[in-house]
């Protein structure tokens, strides 16, 4: 390894070890040929498919060109970046050096191999070492998507500049098609998952409180996988096309396990086909209609995430389970146990699939899961919510003609994606969003996956198949009856629940007081800068609030996600004001003011917490001190 290529992967270790591995292992480009330019430096000529070649930068003024490709970049302002393809790092090196301290740029570039050739010819180590540099290096479409998800927040706080390099992309036209899809995709997803994180916080909230009993006491997915590991699964969902095959899923009983959507249980149970699972997603309480007229006693374990609708979850006629949840988790100590599993978003047919994975199945199988509007339609017929629309039907106004409009009312979000059968379906914007993401759980899942869907959009990492096929290729064998483990509350958990939520409410209180005290400490600041009196040990007081304030992590994050939108906002304005330079003072003020906004943000987030939060415990105490035994089996429910 030449001195120039070990300094260089030195440097990118530093921040990105993976890459730097890759990097070291890659091959250079077949047929690549460096060649030096006029003024020392140096360029390649890499060979295209039918015979041509394409030159990577100019054999004469390389950097004079890179600073022509970055025209747009506006060092005053914070910016996001798009790099497609790296060629030699001329256009990123130029990019860099432009480019506001406080801007993000994102690289993405197919062949590792092309960066160890420019990593072997020119000294690339300030650009590896760029905190504001990051790499999607020798991904596919799903990974550049997952990795742009991850940087979502940064990307989407600010101007965002898709900056392609046409000589590196000629070298994979195809490849570089497929990265603007993914950043397509990641548009898409990006802001409709940011507008509910800030938009439903609050309301996922009550229930996540409401639910914090039943939370504890019920089974988790991590209690019931021993029961179901290792067997097949077939997750079943509302789309039109499942009027094929539901019928067919008589043959699953004693092949596979059921796990189906919220919307189907009754069509499924109407049949006599007793699901072993349903789930549910909704935290507005608009699925609970789909529950209300089925029998007194069902079988099949609901399955609900800690948003979930409580009174949904607490009506529900049969046993219960939960998934994972990270913000719930942050009031309990002793009562926090494994889960088995989270659920990370998307629709309720994707934690379906993630239950699945979640007890261990193997093969799992889509039915029903259009994602789509084959046939023009949107749900199965005879689901509740065609019964929701029965009374607006007459003969001159069809359940036919109500999907119609349901369509025609999204047409500004339709947009086509391929279908199973190698054409294209109408699907909208909220859709896509859900296949995207059910994609990439598939792909992080590592499981066989089969789509026996037939209809509706093709998704990624599935092998298509009719569901009879599937079936028979399952042996039949005992299975656990529907509702198999635990049921009830347990007591134990619950009483731990309870001691865990004391400790919450005096850390509640004591970062309530200390709110409460630095309000006060900065209306005294402004009086003193408005009177002209010295603020230092004010500021002092400030920080030392602050610094009490963030000792008490558990309850702060749950206050802090109540408070997302404000602590974006101070976010983006915090690196506004760094990027903007200026006199100190200019930024100490700015900097207050921010602080202010944010305080009063945790205020109000203060203010929402404390009823739900003093609720919560009080249910826990109350069922844990109910008759019975410690961990008893009874079906009391908060």
């Amino acid at each position: 390894m030449t001195e120039l290529l070990a300094g260089n992967l030195a440097a990118l270790r530093t921040g990105h070890p993976s890459l730097a591995r890759a990097v070291e292992l890659a091959a250079e480009p077949s047929g690549a040929e460096a060649i030096p330019t006029r003024d020392g430096d140096w360029t390649a000529r890499i060979p295209l498919a039918g015979g041509a070649a394409a030159t990577l930068h100019s054999r004469f003024d390389p950097r004079g060109e890179a600073l022509r490709f970055v025209g747009d970049a506006d060092p005053g302002a914070v910016q996001g970046f798009l790099v497609l393809g790296f060629g030699l790092g001329y256009h990123l090196q130029a990019l860099a050096g432009r480019a506001n301290h406080e801007s993000r740029i994102v690289v993405l570039e197919r062949d590792p191999g092309l960066l160890r050739l420019a990593a072997s010819r020119r000294d690339l180590r300030g650009l590896f070492a760029d905190r504001r540099i990051s790499w999607l290096v020798g991904l596919d479409r799903q990974g550049l998507y997952q990795g742009l998800r991850s940087l979502q927040v940064v990307l989407m706080s600010s101007q965002l500049i898709i900056l392609p390099h046409a000589p590196s992309t000629a070298l994979a036209p195809d490849y570089y098609q497929e990265a603007r899809q993914a950043i397509r995709d990641f548009a898409i997803s990006g802001q409709m998952a940011m507008v509910s994180q800030f938009m439903l916080g609050r309301k996922t909230l009550v229930n996540q409180l409401r639910n914090l009993p039943l939370y504890v006491g019920a089974p988790s997915l991590a209690e019931l996988r021993p029961l179901f590991a290792g067997r097949p699964g077939i997750v079943v969902s509302a789309g039109p096309s499942l009027r094929r095959n539901i019928d067919g899923l008589r043959a699953a009983r004693g092949r596979a396990v059921l796990v189906a959507c919220d919307i189907v249980l009754k069509p499924l149970l109407e049949r006599g086909i007793v699901p072993d699972f349903t789930a549910i997603v909704d935290f507005q309480g608009q699925t609970r209609k789909f529950f209300e007229t089925l029998p007194e006693r069902v079988p099949t374990r609901l399955v609900a995430i800690g948003p979930a609708f409580h009174d949904t979850v607490r009506f529900y006629p049969g046993p219960l389970a939960f998934a994972g949840d990270p913000l719930m988790d942050q009031f309990l100590e002793e009562a926090r146990r494994d889960m088995g599993g989270f659920f990370g978003g998307g629709n309720v047919g994707h934690f379906c699939f993630l239950i699945a994975c979640h007890l261990g199945l193997s093969p799992i199988a889509f039915v029903g899961q259009d994602l789509s509007f084959p046939l023009n339609i949107g749900h199965l017929p005879g689901t509740p919510k065609h019964e929701e629309w029965q009374n607006e039907r007459n003969r001159f106004y069809t359940l036919e003609m109500r999907e119609l409009e349901v369509l025609l009312r999204r047409r500004e979000s339709m947009l086509k994606v391929p279908s199973q059968d190698g054409g294209e379906v109408f699907t909208e914007r909220s859709m896509y969003h859900y296949l995207r993401e059910l994609e990439l759980a598939i792909r992080e899942s590592g499981r066989p996956v089969v789509d026996c869907t037939e209809g509706g959009s093709l998704k990624q990492g599935t092998r298509v198949r009719r569901l009879a096929e599937f079936l028979a290729d399952c042996p039949p064998g005992e299975m656990p009856p529907p509702g198999a483990g635990p049921s009830g509350l347990d007591r134990a958990r619950l009483s731990a629940a309870a001691r865990d939520l004391d400790r919450r409410i005096m850390e509640f209180l004591e970062v309530r007081s200390a709110i409460d005290q630095k309000l006060r400490t900065h209306r005294r600041v402004e009086k003193a800068l408005a009177d002209g009196e010295p603020v230092d040990r004010l500021l002092r007081t400030v920080v030392e609030l602050g610094e009490r304030i963030q000792r008490q992590r558990r309850i702060l994050t749950v206050m802090q996600e109540l408070a997302s939108s404000g602590f974006y906002r101070a976010g983006v304005a915090q690196r506004d004001t760094d990027a903007a330079g200026g006199g100190e003072a200019d930024k100490l003020r700015e900097r207050f003011r921010r602080d202010d906004e944010l305080i009063r943000e945790l205020a109000s987030a203060a203010d929402f917490l404390e009823p739900p939060l003093r609720d919560a415990r009080r249910r826990c105490a109350e069922l844990s001190a109910a008759a019975g035994s410690p961990s008893g089996a009874g079906e009391e429910r908060p």
